[in-house]
């Protein structure tokens, strides 16, 4: 395809510190004459522990120490495809490299995530966004050039104006680090993106796991170790946490000639809103997820529902009363429907809600 946006990383092998090295070092030769921007983009993956390299070698084209380098495709002509650089950050975390554009992006990471059991797209909550933000403001002191928020009509967040309406704003401007704060408190608009100026470059940080560094120097890379330090932890946690529910089987008595059912569910814990049926129905306003069977009652609220993930055909359900939602594992379960799932309870009806997962059940 004329125009790619792509860098070429050289044969050898290579740790996550040598691999930033050669991108510094080799910047201006990595490139190809075609790429009008040389940034990098770097796009964050939750996975299962060793799993990913069964998934992913079918698209490896070569293997430099610790970074991989895949190829996958954007159509159906073998020669159509889009480079990426794997740095496996931890067990549970991948970080893939490139400079594809938004398009070429779209039809080759994206679709193969949302296609693969197995893989998720890491996503930060609203609370942790916006205190990565802060952080990493106190840390640089950038100058906050451009974001983009928003806010859904019934979206618990109070606001001053005291309207209830749904509001996206892409906003551009050297204060953009006080009006930020200025529009969440008064219309109640949560940061979705935000690209930061510091002396050596820009840095773009999304809620959607995805960064940009536009300039490849010492200091950008230090910026984006920063930002990973702070949300690692977290990520960490519920992500493992979320790999534990599950339906299996275990095998009992001598020889494990009894074999039983096993399963862990999940927990969705609200802390600063109660669910309602109003709440339910904005929650089944989405299309990732169909609810097959969805009962809520009133009164001591309940909510019993059947849940299929449209994108990884898996399928589980849920019994909830007001404060706590189970999520119970029924067919084809997989860790990121959940995360998922609790994603959605983040943005539309507790941004401090917790993930836990509950004991084993067996028979």
């Amino acid at each position: 395809m004329s125009g790619r946006q792509e860098f070429i990383v050289p044969d050898g092998r290579y740790s996550r510190e040598q691999f930033q090295r050669c991108l510094i070092e080799g910047h201006d030769q990595l490139f190809l004459p075609s790429t009008k921007h040389k940034w990098i983009k770097i796009h964050s993956v939750r996975t299962e522990p060793i799993k990913w390299k069964e998934l992913l070698r079918p698209y490896l084209k070569r293997e430099l120490g610790d970074i991989w380098h895949i190829q996958l495709p954007i159509s159906s002509d073998p020669s159509e495809n889009v480079n990426f650089y794997i740095d496996n950050y931890s067990p549970e975390l991948l970080l893939f490299y490139s400079c594809s554009t938004n398009w070429e992006y779209a039809r080759s990471l994206q679709k193969f995530i949302e296609e693969t059991k197995g893989l998720g797209q890491m996503w930060i909550g609203p609370n942790k966004f916006e205190d990565l933000i802060l952080d990493f403001i106190d840390k640089y002191h950038p100058t906050v050039e451009r974001f983009f928020a928003r806010r859904k009509a019934g979206d618990s967040l109070p606001t001053a104006a005291g309207r209830d309406v749904s509001r996206r704003v892409d906003w551009s401007s050297n204060d953009g680090g006080e009006t930020i704060w200025e529009l969440k408190e008064t219309y109640g608009l949560r940061p979705k993106g935000v690209r930061m100026r510091l002396s050596e470059g820009q840095v773009q940080l999304n809620n959607n796991g995805m960064f940009v560094l536009t300039r490849i120097n010492p200091k950008m890379f230090e910026a984006f170790q920063s930002v990973m330090d702070f949300v690692e932890d977290e990520e960490s946690t519920i992500t493992t946490s979320s790999q534990r529910v599950r339906l299996g089987f275990e095998q009992l008595g001598d020889q494990g000639r009894i074999t039983l059912p096993i399963m862990t569910s999940g927990s969705i814990h609200l802390r600063q809103a109660r669910l309602h049926s109003a709440l339910v129905d904005r929650i089944r306003d989405d299309q990732r997820f169909e609810f097959t069977v969805s009962v809520a009652a009133e009164g001591s609220f309940s909510w019993i529902a059947e849940v299929v993930d449209r994108q990884k055909s898996s399928i589980f359900g849920i019994s909830s009363d007001e404060q706590i939602i189970n999520l119970i594992p029924r067919f084809n379960v997989t860790f990121e429907s959940f995360l998922d799932f609790y994603h959605q309870i983040l943005e539309r009806v507790d941004s401090s809600a917790t993930f836990n997962t509950l004991g084993a059940v067996i028979g």
